[in-house]
């Protein structure tokens, strides 16, 4: 059976498994669509075709429970965005966690925007190394390269802070 074929079949049955999953259309067409491309890029294990919409149904619910953990990242992190500095009793203190902040914020825009996106993949949305790999489209090896160089600058970053403090 050819992967066309195969998606013509049940393409239907895919949806509508997810659509029951999301409840949102529109997300449901989109994780469809990531679920049948995550079983093109694996077709070649797939053994028996009588198998084949029970394989499709697995990469369908991990696709459906990897956009719901990346979905409870992405609103842990933006509960945290507002908060994630507490309040300094002491206003000097305060001040000086302002200043690191916004150090580390001048560190991390002047990055290369490869590193930046590594930075935002691993910590931001805490996907596992060759997650971010895989997102960038780079061998995982290359990711931690990106990763480690984008790191070192940042402790650069902080360490010239402290020493001109």
């Amino acid at each position: 059976m050819a992967f066309e074929e195969l998606y013509l079949r049940h393409h239907g049955r895919v949806l509508s498994y997810i659509r029951g999953q999301v409840r949102d259309p529109e997300l449901a067409e989109d994780l469809a669509a990531e679920a049948f491309l995550q079983a093109l890029r694996h077709f070649h294990s797939l053994r028996r075709q009588e198998a084949a919409l029970a394989w499709l149904l697995a990469i369908s619910r991990r696709t459906v429970l990897a956009h719901l953990k990346r979905q409870r990242r992405e609103l842990l992190c933006r509960q945290r965005q507002g908060s994630w500095i507490p309040a300094a009793a002491d206003p000097w203190q305060d001040l000086e966690e302002r200043e690191l902040v916004e150090a580390l914020r001048g560190a991390v825009r002047s990055l290369a925007p490869r590193q930046r996106q590594a930075l935002a993949l691993r910590f931001w949305l805490q996907l596992p190394g060759p997650e971010v790999a895989r997102r960038m489209g780079i061998e995982a090896g290359t990711a931690r390269v990106i990763l480690c160089q984008a790191l070192r600058r940042l402790r650069q970053a902080v360490r010239r802070y402290a020493e001109a403090g």
